[in-house]
């Protein structure tokens, strides 16, 4: 089993790339932009002085972008070469920066009292009048939210309808704005020096941080703690989860705004186990989290398993991507045969010729991915879903795998990767389903499964049979308990790394069992 586990691990780990969070703030008055490890130790980042550089924003592939008060839009690379000017006109007094999910830029003009739409190519349109706007920020619907100097924040539909006032009470002109994971949003009060928050539907929710000092930008990191850029103070704070705040560095003369590099918790996923017919052909679902797009790749494989010493292997995979309604968007036999240039530029592309593979670019949402055998060929297959644009759009939050458990090392193996957070360590549940799911209409299903948890190096990290016998109180808190007492889970915090959790049935029987590792808050 350990060799197995090797296995499937290296094949995961490929793309893996693991990195902690960081944070670019500009500098108004030294013309600078700083760049921050998430302990707070600061450099310079670009290659290039800047002429008051105000909004500060990352694009889907890690490039900066930096507005500047000479009315332009520079272009740094995730290296901090200069890349050139990006735009100039349209451009007028600019403040906030904000990326769309699909890639077009938006400018808050202070000046010009519009906010401009810039395309991909760096073309601009106007995207709305609106009097002297400082802060933007996306919601998870695609919806733009505006602050102005005029104490409101106004909402827009990506396609520019105007949406009415968002907010108003609290407003003392408001900035920077940025939005939590639940959809609750933050607007920097720079003049009464408070952060406040309202809810999803506008409702004033009060201060979360008070008695700052000139308070302009805002960003989130991976685990939930929010930093506000102080620009009368030259300081960033850091408002913890539980709302305690404290200095998270000291920044050059007046700051500005924040763009925020983070890393996703769960990164590249796989799942290897018998692939049969019918009903059970192997499943695996995952969800994409957050605003934005994310760009994917999808392997299907099974001939190659033979050579790392997988006996019984798919001869000839295919892989179809469904979204939450069943449709299909995409399917893929032989992966040369579609997307061959693409698939190849990703740099993993399968090894054997009869291998399937898809890239996809995919919004917030639920997906599942099937791996079957052509002409219903039988065996055991891997599936595999590599997040190519790690740290920048939306996350992976929940990975599931339905499939047929057999025995010995016929058994479910689901690969997770756990990525580097500010906070160091991530929670995770994980849930190995089988009695539940003869009650949703899946016939043959395991009647008693036990799950496994290993690191990278194959230690055995936690075991459960019954999730009511160990960890009852953790499970039951997460408010996604098994629904079955012979079911199992395991909460689990996590070091950034390899793992993977190994669904077998109880005394070796088989039938059809569920693995999912959740991303818990």
């Amino acid at each position: 089993m350990r060799a197995q586990l090797t296995i499937l691990l290296t094949l995961l780990s490929l793309a893996a790339g693991l990195r902690a969070d960081t944070f670019f703030v500009t500098n108004q008055g030294v013309n600078s932009v700083t760049k921050y490890d998430s302990s707070g130790g600061g450099t310079s980042f670009t290659d290039a002085s800047l002429t008051g550089p105000t909004g500060v924003a990352l694009d889907h592939a890690g490039n900066l972008f930096v507005a500047t008060a000479n009315n332009t839009i520079e272009k740094f690379s995730e290296s901090g070469v200069h890349l050139g000017t990006f735009a100039t006109t349209g451009v007028n007094d600019p403040m906030a920066l904000a990326f769309d999910r699909n890639g077009n830029l938006y400018v808050a003009n202070f000046g010009g009292n519009t906010v401009e739409k810039f395309s991909i190519s760096g073309v601009a349109t106007l995207f709305a009048n609106i009097a002297r706007p400082t802060g933007l920020a996306f919601d998870a619907a695609g919806n733009l939210y505006v602050a102005t100097f005029n104490n409101t924040v106004e909402r827009y539909a990506l396609d520019g309808a105007y949406l009415g006032t968002f907010a108003s009470t609290g407003m003392s002109n408001p900035e920077g704005l940025a939005f939590d994971s639940l959809g609750n949003l933050y607007a920097a009060n720079n003049t009464s020096n408070t952060v406040e928050k309202f809810s999803s539907s506008g409702v004033a929710l009060g201060a979360v941080a008070v008695n700052l000092n000139g308070p302009v930008g805002l960003a989130f990191d991976s685990s939930g703690s929010l930093y506000i850029v102080n620009s009368l103070g030259a300081t960033i704070t850091k408002v913890d989860e539980s709302g305690q705040a404290s200095t998270f560095a000291s920044t050059s003369f007046n700051p500005q705004f924040i763009a925020a590099q983070t890393s996703p918790h769960l990164v590249n996923i796989s799942t290897r186990a018998q692939v049969l017919t019918g009903d059970n052909v192997l499943d695996a679902g995952f969800i994409i989290r957050g605003p934005g797009t994310k760009q994917i790749l999808i392997r299907g494989l099974g001939p190659s398993l033979a050579g790392a010493g997988v006996s019984g292997v798919l001869a000839d995979p295919i892989i179809e991507l469904q979204d939450s309604t069943g449709a299909v968007i995409a399917i893929n036999n032989n992966w040369k045969q579609t997307q061959e240039a693409a698939i190849e530029a990703t740099g993993i592309p399968p090894n054997d010729d009869n291998e399937s593979a898809i890239v996809q670019t995919l919004g917030e949402g639920a997906y599942t991915v099937i791996e079957r055998g052509s002409n219903n060929g039988t065996g055991i297959g891997l599936v595999e879903v590599y997040d190519l644009a790690l740290g920048f759009g939306p996350s992976f939050a929940n990975i599931s795998t339905r499939g047929y458990v057999g025995a010995n090392n016929n058994v479910m193996i689901a690969g997770f990767i756990v990525g580097a957070t500010s906070g160091g360590t991530t929670n995770v549940l994980l849930r190995a389903l089988g009695p539940s799911l003869g009650s949703e209409g899946v016939s043959g299903a395991l009647a008693n499964p036990v799950l496994d948890l290993y690191d990278a190096n194959g230690n055995h990290l936690a075991n459960n049979d019954n999730w009511q016998s160990s960890q009852a109180s953790e499970i039951s808190a997460t408010g996604i308990p098994p629904n079955n007492p012979l079911e199992a889970a395991i909460v689990a915090t996590l070091l950034p790394g390899n793992y993977t959790a190994i669904e077998s049935g109880n005394g070796g029987t088989t039938g059809v069992g569920l693995v999912e590792v959740y991303d818990l808050p």
